[in-house]
């Protein structure tokens, strides 16, 4: 299990900010950034807000 995790969260994490990225670029045309970055919660889950343009 250990090795899995090891192999696989860096490349989620890569992923993440890949989609972050494109995410700013893909809504550009709204002037306003979808994130796309897991916030941490209180509980330690993590979310992916989304922030919709109007």
């Amino acid at each position: 299990m250990s090795v899995l995790a090891e192999d696989w969260m860096p490349r989620a994490l890569r992923l993440a900010e890949e989609l972050a990225a494109a995410g700013k670029l893909w809504s550009a045309r709204w002037r306003e950034p979808i994130c796309a970055v897991p916030r941490a919660t209180p509980a330690g889950a993590h979310t992916w807000p989304v922030r919709r343009p109007a």
